[in-house]
């Protein structure tokens, strides 16, 4: 199906009669609450000598795209030879595809490929192309219900490594954040793709922004929290004021997103000598207000976000310059453990589920089964089960099948319990 434009198209609504997932959901970039974790239970805790068992793979163009999973459903965006986008859907049992829908939308970058992770629900699926193609695409009818531009429609620079935001969606609004001269943060009605609001520019516009957004509850006030150079800033969630930001840290390219630990605290991390700080929003009087609890200026994640796991903070600590490795981080800012080169373990990506780590190794193509322990690196199991360089794709779990991808497959691994 060819790009349809970038005006928006309304259809009849249907409705999709599902079945219920065998086990949670992973509806978008890093799972249900947007932080990296699963609710899980009953995983592997060892793996057999030839690692875990593998179901099925598929052949996928570059890039570094995640996938999304909703009601048996794996859902990815891919990037088909610099000329199209491509959302693929595939029964997470048999790997089967089974519904795709493709776009024009010629052109390339430095590092080609995907970047995002789909949003989904219900009814529909809603993605961001590596250009800036913004889709809602209706679930049973496998169309576009309607489209708009980041570039078009909200004067966004181009990106200089393309567009690498994954949409939020909130229970009424599908979130965007343009970074541009005209909009910081958009709202769009799900349905109609209608702008409910629109905030006020932030930061330095999103030519080297690519963190996704987050959205979470303080002090009874729903915010969408983002991060654009030199800010990190909450605008309300129902109107796009913007109610806080935090000038304390400030990445030329920023990438990681944030990470939420709990009563209005956030942990901020990018590469390029940005480290890491942990910040923390509260009211004052009417008005709300971030100050900075900790500064880790050493310590920095270059791509994947950092989780918060058993009260602690694991990230991946390595960028161009620093190699910490897999870094464990008490709430004070104290550095526990690192893994420093013993593993190195790249700029992989990184999920915890059931007390487990699961951590790619970008350039080895290991898949790594870590104890988030905060007392001392426990690894517990290793496969090669990717190839390549360049492994930087999120992880995605649902219903103990782990997805996993490289710059030419992507793959799923059941990581049950009961399997081994």
């Amino acid at each position: 199906m060819k790009h349809v434009g970038h005006r928006i198209l309304l259809l009849p609504a249907l409705l999709l009669v599902v079945a219920p997932a065998g086990g949670a959901d992973w509806p978008q970039f890093l799972g249900p609450a947007r932080n990296g974790l699963s609710s899980e239970t009953g995983l592997a805790r060892s793996w057999p000598k030839d690692g875990p068992t593998v179901t099925w793979t598929v052949q996928m163009g570059p890039g570094f795209g995640g996938a999304a999973i909703h009601s048996n459903e794996v859902l990815v965006l891919d990037r088909v030879e610099d000329e199209r986008d491509d959302l693929r859907v595939f029964d997470l049992d048999s790997g089967k595809q089974l519904w795709n829908f493709t776009y024009d939308a010629p052109g390339h970058t430095s590092l080609h490929g995907s970047r995002s992770t789909p949003a989904v629900d219900e009814h529909h699926v809603y993605t961001i192309g590596l250009f800036g193609h913004i889709h809602c695409i209706d679930r049973t009818t496998h169309k576009p219900r309607w489209t708009l531009h980041l570039i078009e429609d909200f004067a966004t620079p181009p990106p200089g490594y393309g567009f690498g935001q994954s949409p939020l969606l909130t229970p009424d609004a599908v979130i965007l954040a343009p970074l541009s001269n005209s909009a910081g943060v958009v709202a769009l009605e799900k349905k109609s793709g209608r702008v409910l609001w629109r905030s006020k520019p932030i930061g330095e516009g999103g030519n080297r922004q690519y963190a996704s957004t987050l959205s979470t509850v303080i002090d009874g006030v729903e915010q969408i929290i983002v991060i654009a150079a030199p800010f990190v800033v909450g605008v309300d969630a129902s109107n796009g004021e913007e109610l806080w930001r935090y000038e304390g840290f400030a990445c030329r390219l920023q990438i990681a997103g944030p990470t939420p630990v709990g009563d209005g605290r956030f942990f901020v991390t990018g590469g390029y000598g940005a480290g890491s700080a942990m910040i923390k929003v509260g009211r004052k009087g009417n008005q709300f207000a971030a100050r900075q609890l900790m500064r880790l200026p050493k310590f920095g994640s270059i791509i994947p976000n950092a989780l918060y796991v058993n009260g602690h903070l694991f990230a991946n600590c390595n960028t161009k310059v620093d190699t910490h490795g897999l870094t464990c981080i008490d709430l004070d800012g104290n550095v526990l453990w690192n893994t420093a080169d013993a593993p190195r373990l790249g700029w992989g990506s990184l999920i915890a589920a059931d007390g487990l780590i699961y951590l790619t190794d970008s350039d080895t193509g290991m898949l790594h089964l870590i104890d988030a322990d905060p007392e001392v690196y426990t690894p517990l199991a290793s496969a090669k089960l990717l190839s390549g360089k360049d492994i930087w794709g999120p992880l995605a779990l649902s219903d103990g099948r782990l997805i996993i991808r490289d710059q030419a497959q992507m793959r799923c691994v059941d990581v049950r319990a009961q399997s081994y």
